[in-house]
């Protein structure tokens, strides 16, 4: 019996993770097809997390030269600056989401870059940070928002403020392949222009559900979210300048304010 090979293949900064077996960081791999004694085939090569698009065009014109075997990689599109609200396609988390009709939900592919804003510090090298993983659910409810729930008059118009966010961690997430659900469990549209809802967002690994996020929010009107902001902005300031004034404390060691 034929076993098949894998090789998996993860960004840099999942150092640690290419320990295991079958596991190279881009750069290690790269060094390995450099070093003309070692030759090797495989049946699979899996692009895992962690790589950015010039990593990977260069793993696939380098394998393809050298004859190794197929790359394997999720060939869903990744999601736009537009409806991630995201300037820097680095930062995009996912893939672009559609919509499954039979389970009435979203789904999207998890796709991290090493040189992300999320993983740009603290990062084990193993698994998945939880805070990545929140802030991917927190770009997955904002696309589907964008695609599929805002009208084309709406989407420029439009602010969403976060109202609730719970996230369930079950298992580690590792860098490889990771897909994505998207339920909204609750909906409502009380005026033109303004959403209310309640989602759920699933990562799922190997058929496992790793991470839960739901995610309560708003969408309504730019200008009057932004004219309320404005507002409680300088009503902070103003509280502000009364605790300072009359405890002549820092604020955040004021007796008065610790207790409240």
């Amino acid at each position: 019996m034929k076993v098949t090979t894998i090789i998996y293949i993860v960004g840099d900064k999942f150092e640690h993770f290419s320990k295991h077996e079958g596991v190279y960081t881009f750069t290690s791999f790269i060094n390995l097809l450099s070093d003309s004694e070692k030759k090797f085939k495989c049946d699979f090569l899996v692009l895992g997390q962690g790589l950015d698009i010039e990593e990977k065009n260069i793993l696939k014109a380098l394998v393809k030269h050298a004859e190794i075997g197929c790359i394997q990689e999720p060939i869903e599109p990744l999601a736009s600056t537009t409806i991630s609200h995201k300037h820097q396609v680095k930062n995009i988390m996912i893939s672009e989401p559609f919509y499954i009709e039979s389970k009435n939900s979203y789904k999207s592919c998890l796709v991290l870059n090493d040189d992300c804003a999320e993983m740009s510090d603290h990062v084990t090298g193993q698994h998945i940070q939880g805070m990545v993983l929140t802030e991917a659910a927190r770009q997955m409810m904002l696309a589907v928002a964008e695609k599929y729930i805002l009208k084309d008059c709406e989407k420029d118009n439009s602010y969403c403020a976060l109202l609730k966010v719970t996230a369930h961690f079950k298992h580690f997430g590792f860098p490889i392949s990771t897909q994505i659900f998207h339920e909204i469990l609750e909906l409502s549209n009380d005026k033109p222009g303004k959403y209310k809802a309640r989602t759920n967002t699933t990562f799922i690994q190997n058929n496992k559900i790793i991470t839960s996020v739901e995610i309560d929010y708003l969408f309504n009107d730019k200008k009057m979210l932004y004219e309320k902001e404005e507002k409680m902005a300088y009503q902070v300031l103003s509280e502000n300048r009364v605790i300072y004034s009359d405890s002549q404390k820092l604020p955040f060691i004021s007796e008065a304010n610790y207790e409240n």
